[in-house]
Parts: C-alpha cells; structure tokens; sequence
C-alpha cells in the first residue's frame, strides 16, 4: 500500500469548514420546517411560501458560504500557532466546524426571539431592518468565536503540515473576496428597503427577500474577474490583503449595480409595450451587460492586487 501524501495547511481548515457548512445548512432546514409549519394548512400557505421561501434559502447558502470562509480562516490561524497539534486532532475539524455553526444559529434564534418578541417597537419595516443587520453582524462574530474555541480542542502531536501551492492559496484567496464582497452587498441591499419603506412603497420592503441569493450572485460574479488575476500570482499572499481588496471594490459594486439596475428598469419601461418577448430581450440585455461589468470590476481589483504585492518594498 503506497504511503499517504503528506497533508498540506489546508487539509484541516478545509475539513472543517466542510463541517461548518454541514452544521449551517442543517440548521438552516431544521429553521425553515419550523417557520413553514406554523402555515401547514392554512389557505395562504402559497402566499407564505411565495413570500418566505426566497428569503430563506438566500440567508441560508450565504450563511453557510460565510461560516465555511470564517471557519477556514480561524482554522488556519490556529494552526500556525501549533503547525504539530492542530491539524492532527482526530475530530478536531468537525469540533471546529460544528461549533461555529450552532453557536451562530443558538446567538441569531436568540437574539430574533428576544427583538421580535419582546420590543413591540421592532415590528416595522425599519425595525426588521435594524434587527436583521444587527443579527448578520452577531452570525460572524457567534461563528469566528465558535470556530476559535473548536480548533483549541482536541489536540494531539504529529508532523507539521507542507505549506500549500500558490495556486491553492490563491483560490482560498478568491473564496474570501466572493464572502466578503456577497456579505456587504446583503447587509447594504437587504437593509435599505426597510429604511426606504415609508418613502418607496411596501414594494420595495418585499423586495428585501431576494437580496441573499442577488449577494452572492453579484459576488460571484465579481469574483470570476478577480480569480481570473489573482490565480496568476506565482507566490502565497496574504488573506487580509483579499479582504481589504473586496472592501476597496464593494462601494464600486454598490454603485455599478444601482445603476445596472435603472438601466434595467428603463428598458422594461420603454419596452413595455413590446410584449414578453421585447421584454424578454431587454432582461438578456442587462444581464449580459452586468455580468461584463461585474467581471471587469473584479479583474481590475485582482490586477491591482497582485501588481501592489509584486512591488520592490
């Protein structure tokens, strides 16, 4: 029997943010039997499900893609604390991964139940608003905590890990500018709806229900353009400097989409009258134009991100 290939750093941060995205989606279906059975047989079930069941798979993939990166992160920091311990402990990753997600799910049902149930004040547009940022910040930090205190566990001796390829680091790089690009877009876009409601109408409130799965849409799209650079860096960079870089790039992305978006709005406007079909045309039309620009946006962001680590220092 050939000997096993030596493990690499990743080995052990991507097992547990395997586990984490595990956890979060279990939690997440275990959330939304709850929320849907309260609805079994009523006559507006179709009106709950049509209503509620965007939002909730939306919240849910970004969820769980924003625990596997935090996961991932935290993995890795405490691994090059103890290169010989962490990434041998046998349970170690699922400790870690678990972790993060139930104490993120235990902090966001708690703290729900206790805004929406005890503060009447909260039951308003702008009061959802408010409480769904608030919630979307304590997820991270539940879950960064939670996968702080499973990777301390569970520690046995063995051999240090080989560094990963620069290729690997570079699409761990990619998966933390798409999270940290998707997460910005959801707390701007899902919250001013709420803010907005008195000035625009219950529409635009009703719309706030898709902007998980536009999030992670926009930030995978943007992200495409950036993997397609980043992936060229012929040495390991630094994790913080992806972060920084979708930091940089996320009021850009705001913007560009604001303004594909009134695009899109006049063209349904003027091509109102054409029937499905010119409308039809009109939506291609504004996709392909937005995935174009979204891709660009994230080239030119990788572009400077590796051109500013290749500098002499």
């Amino acid at each position: 029997m050939p000997p096993s290939p030596p493990r690499d750093t990743f080995a052990f941060p991507v097992a547990a943010a395997l586990w984490a995205v595990a956890g979060s989606l279990a939690t997440s279906v275990a959330n939304m039997a709850l929320t849907l059975s309260r609805f079994m047989g009523d006559e507006a079930m179709p009106d709950v499900l049509r209503d509620l069941l965007p939002g909730l798979v939306g919240q849910s993939l970004l969820g769980a893609a924003m625990l596997a990166v935090l996961v991932f992160v935290a993995a890795t920091r405490r691994q090059a604390r103890t290169p010989d311990r962490v990434g041998h402990a046998r349970g170690g990753a699922a400790a870690t991964g678990l972790l993060a997600a139930f104490s993120a799910w235990a902090a966001v049902s708690l703290v729900s139940a206790l805004a929406y149930g005890q503060v009447p004040a909260l039951q308003s547009p702008i009061g959802f608003a408010m409480v769904g940022a608030a919630v979307s910040v304590l997820h991270i930090a539940a879950a960064a905590l939670g996968a702080s205190v499973g990777a301390a566990l569970l520690l046995t001796p063995g051999e240090a890990p080989v560094p990963a390829t620069p290729l690997r680091d570079a699409w761990a790089g990619v998966a933390i500018f798409a999270a940290v690009i998707a997460f910005g877009m959801d707390l701007v876009i899902g919250t001013l709806p709420g803010l907005l409601h008195e000035a625009l109408g219950s529409g635009v409130f009703a719309s706030a229900q898709w902007s998980p799965l536009l999030a992670l849409l926009v930030g995978a799209n943007v992200a495409l353009g950036y993997a397609w650079r980043r992936r060229r860096a012929e040495t390991t960079l630094a994790w913080s400097g992806d972060a920084w870089a979708a930091l940089a790039v996320l009021p850009i992305t705001l913007v560009l989409g604001a303004g594909i978006g009134v695009l899109g709005v006049a063209l349904a406007y003027l091509m109102g009258d054409g029937g499905l079909p010119a409308l039809m045309l009109a939506g291609t039309v504004v996709l392909l134009l937005a995935g174009i620009a979204f891709g660009a946006l994230g080239a030119l962001a990788g572009l400077l991100r590796t051109r500013r680590e290749a500098r002499p220092r």
